[in-house]
């Protein structure tokens, strides 16, 4: 079975081979090598790798204008209003919102049902409370690149929002499992705090009795990795837009100036990372209330040369620097970077029959037919910058987002189900 899963190609069973759950010989191949506990979230995965993306740029999937999913961005219109989001910010940490985000309120900007009715693309939709009812005086960590960035003020936006709705919900404690990270001096802002022991510095709200940590960094880095797995309960990573030779000029020396050799020793990297994520994590397994969430890198949708996959690694330059137009991708391959991830999981599964604490969450699919949601050349901060990456906001993909990782954590975390 193995060797048929090695030998079987990607984009034959992305393609219309998969229609419902177990429906292809890959699909069984699959769920006979991974562990009872993963097979309902694989199974899952590879049913969302079959929907066809449309490639009408009418579909308007932006309501008025492009939201840039910064806090600044956010919090004066879709996070629970100005009022509420400034009333818990010493309590719930919580920064404050910025003057500037009152001009939010005008009919400039497309309203949160805009946005909703804007996208098309639906699948099963959750909520930041179920998440936070799930991990009830937990901590969630957060950490990796931008996007991880744009996750994490995504689930701020939204759990204020929602306990805007739910004003019970407020009065919910959080508490630090750690005395560590909870006497840490405050930075200029009063959410951020330094880790000393690894010159991080994290951010963290509470959100109806969830603790949410959040930490940037671009690489995988196994010192702060050890320290994330001591003061979270879940700890979801994302690394894996970064991993290039223009972000890692290293490589390029190691490749004696070849590009595409350092872009593929950036990719051997990222893999080797991967695994080393799985393998310090290893003694979380096992402990009550513990597990670890892998969020895939989302799609980019660069114009190609040739592949067809987005991929920034990828890109043609010479029409980036006519025009700064993102495009739809393949819906029949996968990004080599996502595919790591999948593989890596896949692999470990196959060896290790008590996984089902370690938890893939498949945002490359909700990512992938969302090509018209970049920012493009619309950030009007960086007026020179082309971004086929970074995602304007969406509440309904990070809904979707919501679900993936409620249904992960049932999956991980059986005793939370009760």
């Amino acid at each position: 079975l193995l060797v048929l899963l090695a030998i079987v190609p990607p984009s034959w069973w992305r393609q219309d081979k998969l229609r419902g759950s177990g429906g292809s010989l890959q699909a069984c191949a699959l769920s006979a090598v991974v562990p009872m506990g993963m097979t309902t979230q694989l199974g899952r995965l590879y049913e969302m790798a079959n929907f066809t993306a449309p490639r009408s740029s009418e579909s308007h999937v932006r309501g008025k204008h492009c939201v840039v999913g910064t806090w600044d961005g956010l919090c004066g219109k879709y996070c629970g209003g100005i009022d509420f989001v400034d009333s818990i910010s010493s309590s719930h940490g919580f920064s404050r919102c910025p003057a500037k985000a009152s001009r939010l309120d005008s009919s400039e900007f497309p309203s949160l049902e805009d946005l909703y009715q804007g996208d098309p693309f639906e699948w099963s939709m959750g909520s930041v409370l179920r998440i936070a009812k799930l991990l009830h005086g937990k901590t969630l960590m957060i950490a990796g690149d931008s996007i991880a960035g744009q996750v994490g003020n995504a689930i701020k936006c939204g759990g204020a929002r929602e306990m805007s709705s739910d004003r019970e919900t407020v009065n919910l404690p959080c508490r630090f499992q750690h005395e560590s990270i909870r006497m840490m001096p405050p930075l200029a802002r009063p959410h951020s705090m330094w880790v000393p022991e690894t010159g991080l510095r994290m951010e963290h709200v509470c959100i109806a009795g969830m603790r949410v940590v959040l930490l940037y960094e671009k690489f995988y880095d196994p010192k702060s990795f050890e320290r994330y797995l001591e003061l979270g309960d879940v700890v979801l990573v994302n690394y894996g837009l970064h991993y290039h030779q223009e972000h890692m000029p290293w490589l390029l020396t190691e490749a004696h100036g070849d590009v595409k050799a350092a872009n593929r020793l950036s990719i051997e990297q990222l893999e080797n990372d991967y695994r080393d994520i799985l393998e310090q994590a290893k003694p979380i397994s096992g402990q009550d209330g513990k597990a670890l969430l892998l969020l895939e890198p989302t799609a980019q949708h660069f114009p190609s040369l040739g592949t067809g996959d987005g991929d920034y690694l990828n890109r043609d330059q010479r029409k980036l620097l006519d025009k700064c137009t993102c495009g739809p991708i393949s819906d029949t391959r996968v990004s080599d970077k996502a595919e790591v991830v999948r593989r890596v999981l896949s692999t470990a599964a196959s060896t290790d029959k008590h996984l089902g604490w370690v938890q893939l969450l498949p945002f490359f699919n909700v990512t992938q037919p969302r090509w018209e949601w970049h920012l493009g050349g619309g950030d009007p901060s960086r007026p020179r910058m082309c971004d086929c990456t970074h995602y304007c906001y969406s509440p309904k993909m990070f809904d979707t987002l919501w679900q993936l990782i409620y249904e992960a954590l049932i999956e991980a975390l059986p005793s939370t189900a009760t």
